[in-house]
């Protein structure tokens, strides 16, 4: 393990897919690893990206790596695409799109599968998003699955959330109908060769205007060809203005905070499921025949196993804490 950190820390890219690979897994080496790697305190622009499929989400990355990579910077891109409900697998289609970068060691690219959850990334993004600051990476690029009524994940782990749009897709109106206009920082219009560019701009201006946004940063409309470049830098200055913002306005410290608490809460969860699973499996197994025999049903009977299993427990923990308060205090 300490020689995976290290070719971690120097960058290798076979360490950080080994790494990321034994965190999505879920594995006990996968904690060993971020246990190591808590105290790395690197700090790389995490930005995302977002829009509905076929929207040129992927052609957009790839312009932006290129951009990057002109002014020397070290880029990661994750890639979440839909898993397979069966093998867990995914379609990895994204990576495809960007092998001009292939041979390029300051660049990672590597996609991963939703895993089923629904709200468009996988419940490990923020670890490796870690393991990837660890391996001194500037920039981290999350492009996730598409706009849903779920795309809320996101807005947890990146700095900067860009929604692309594109003319006569329908794309406004998905996006209305996702929530996702709420969340995003900045609106970026692709294809603007094409008819009703401005349109779709106008439209976005005159819902801005009547918006009641959440902060007081007010999103800029970027007007962009993935496909040819043209745009690029105003993105950059766009996400270099909402990074100034975030800095001064203390946001970004905060929102630091908050996703240290997400992340400490999911590992509870996750812990505290696995304890449940071990603690009362021949119990939930005499449960689930009740319910199979009609002697009750689902929810009266989970009330049930909390207040006679699990609630004692927890009000004996808490005395016993209660007791130790005092005790502690006399001995100082």
């Amino acid at each position: 393990m300490e020689d995976l950190l290290e070719a971690i820390r120097r960058g290798h890219p076979r360490a950080i897919a080994r790494a990321i690979s034994l965190i999505e897994n879920g594995t006990e080496e996968g904690t060993i690893l971020m246990q190591g790697l808590y105290g790395m305190k690197h700090r790389c622009r995490v930005i995302g990206v977002t829009g509905t499929p076929g929207a040129g989400k992927s052609t957009l990355i790839d312009q932006m790596i290129t951009y990057l990579r002109q002014h020397e910077k070290k880029v990661a891109v994750l890639a979440v695409d839909p898993s397979s409900p069966f093998s867990k697998g995914a379609l990895l289609g994204d990576r495809i799109r960007m092998q001009k970068h292939a041979l390029d060691t300051n660049v990672f690219i590597r996609s991963v599968g939703s895993r089923g959850h629904r709200g468009g990334l996988s419940v490990a993004t923020y670890e490796v998003i870690q393991v990837l600051a660890a391996a001194q990476y500037d920039w981290v690029i999350l492009e996730t699955v598409g706009v849903g009524q779920g795309e809320w994940d996101v807005m947890h782990v990146v700095d900067s959330i860009l929604l692309l749009l594109t003319p006569g897709g329908g794309d406004l109106i998905q996006a209305y109908k996702a929530g996702i206009m709420e969340i995003a920082h900045l609106y970026v219009v692709n294809k603007i060769d094409l008819p009703g560019a401005d349109q779709l701009v106008h439209e976005l201006e005159a819902m801005l205007h009547s918006a009641s946004l959440p902060t007081p940063w007010s999103p800029p409309i970027i007007k962009l060809s993935a496909a040819s470049g043209e745009g690029i830098g105003p993105l950059f200055q766009a996400l270099e203005e909402h990074h100034h913002y975030l800095q001064a306005s203390g946001e970004l410290a905060s929102r630091e905070v908050t996703r240290i608490r997400a992340h400490f809460m999911q590992r509870v969860e996750q812990e505290l499921i696995k304890y449940l699973n071990q603690a009362l499996e021949p119990t939930i197994d005499e449960y689930v025949k009740r319910i199979e025999q009609g002697e009750g049903d689902p929810y009266q009977l989970a009330q049930q196993l909390i207040a006679t299993r699990i609630a004692p427990n927890l009000e004996q923990t808490r005395r016993e804490e209660q007791v130790e308060k005092p005790a502690r205090g006399e001995s100082k």
